[in-house]
């Protein structure tokens, strides 16, 4: 928990996000969906109706008075009754941490129950109206609203590992691209600089970076030795 709460911390600072759409909407047209991966995440609160949502090859029951985040490139089929349709506000958006997703596309369906719902029913209300009026400020307006029910959300639903869970996806990454790059030049001269510039850290904070995640680390120098060639031309070198 106390690892969760320092990540919570330190990680927002490099937070962008970005509204596409606000609406409430009630009906069965333009819900029922089947296998689509959208390129924007959406979040939605259920006031009323009936159905189910598949993420992912997971299948879930959204009830009235949950909020529930629907991660950007999972894939998704939605389904509502015709005699029971939902009722749901909805917000479609991109946000990223750096270079990385805020909600990964390999990830599930956040969920939970409502604390509050006059908060979250006023909190899109409000997000609507600026929306539609826009102004020099409705950006901010709208983001704080945003971000504050995502954090509802998912304080709500008990995701207490939430960026833990997001620190293995996107270092995994990193360190992936690392792996990619010595793999693509191993014929060439090669830098701690470059590779410390592939995951958007300091060379002297590369090699710490590298030793916190030793098996990784230890991997990265084993594949360089086992990709090169006997003509190869690897070099790691450091400037003072």
């Amino acid at each position: 928990m106390a690892q969760a709460m320092q990540l919570g911390a330190r990680l927002p600072e490099g937070l962008r996000v970005h509204i596409s759409h606000v609406q409430l909407k009630s009906g069965f047209p333009d819900w029922n969906r089947a296998e689509v991966a959208p390129s924007f995440h959406r979040l939605y609160y259920i006031t009323e109706g009936e159905g189910s949502v598949v993420i992912n090859g997971v299948t879930y029951y959204p009830k009235p008075n949950q909020l529930m985040i629907m991660p950007a490139g999972t894939s998704q089929t939605t389904y509502t009754s015709k005699e029971n349709p939902y009722t749901r506000y909805f917000c479609h958006f991109d946000a990223q941490v750096g270079e990385w997703p805020l909600f990964h596309a390999d990830s599930k369906l956040y969920i939970s129950d409502v604390g509050d719902p006059e908060f979250i029913r006023s909190t899109f209300n409000e997000m609507i109206g600026q929306f539609q009026a826009g102004g020099p400020f409705a950006a901010l307006r709208m983001q704080a609203g945003l971000l504050h029910m995502l954090a509802c959300c998912l304080e709500e639903g008990g995701y207490t590992d939430y960026w833990i869970d997001f620190m293995h996806h996107t270092e995994g990454n990193k360190l992936g691209g690392v792996l990619q790059y010595i793999h693509d030049h191993l014929h060439e001269p090669m830098e701690i600089e470059k590779l410390a510039e592939i995951v958007h850290l300091h060379p002297n904070y590369f090699i710490p970076f590298l030793k916190k995640r030793w098996a990784a680390h230890r991997c990265i120098m084993s594949s360089a030795s086992v990709w090169r060639k006997p003509d190869a031309c690897f070099h790691l070198r450091t400037h003072p």
